[in-house]
């Protein structure tokens, strides 16, 4: 495997965050009360939500798994996950400062075939196809990835949760809570 990229298979038990996919695309936030604002979508072919209630509470709870991975002290900074359909590409990209610690999480799919997530570090790539449950950590700030086209048709899904974080003694600490402020303490959490 790459360096800074973990497999984790089983990563956590989904069961209770398995949900019929969306109909429709676009981008929704939810702030701290709940309410839900729609925003300019990332990727127009897909439905995303950021900081969802449930995989709020999923994220947070998640820091102190990775913590022991990492034998270190965590900050949350943010999360959403996505519903993807036909024809959506996640281009090949790196992720902003406060993604140092990236969990991607597989929920779950209709699709036939095997749809990889793929790693490029220095020039060295890598596929990894996630079953529902798997997860890979990853310094999103460093590696480059990304999806090729999704297969399948206009009935098909893909759903995937991202959690990111950063190290307290890291390069990014300054990037902890991310826009969230307002809801999270900076300090004993």
């Amino acid at each position: 495997m790459l360096p800074q990229l973990q497999l984790i298979e089983d990563f956590f038990p989904i069961d209770s965050f398995i949900e019929e996919p969306p109909k429709g695309t676009g981008q929704f936030r939810y702030d701290r009360y709940g309410t839900i604002t729609e925003e300019e979508p990332h990727i127009k072919t897909a439905y995303s939500r950021y900081r969802h209630p449930k995989y709020t509470r999923l994220w947070l709870g998640v820091k102190n798994m990775l913590q022991e991975v990492y034998g270190e002290r965590l900050y949350p900074t943010y999360n959403f996950d996505r519903f993807y359909y036909e024809g959506s590409v996640l281009p090949k990209h790196r992720d902003r400062p406060s993604c140092e610690v990236s969990v991607s999480l597989h929920i779950g799919s209709n699709l036939e075939e095997e749809w990889p997530l793929y790693f490029d570090y220095n020039g060295s790539v890598e596929n990894l196809t996630l079953k529902p449950g798997d997860a890979v950590l990853y310094n999103g700030v460093e590696i480059y990835h990304g999806r090729n086209k999704m297969p399948g048709g206009k009935d098909n899904y893909f759903h995937n949760v991202f959690l990111h974080y950063v190290r307290k003694d890291g390069a990014y600490p300054e990037q902890a809570y991310d826009r969230f402020n307002a809801q999270f303490k900076t300090t004993g959490t």
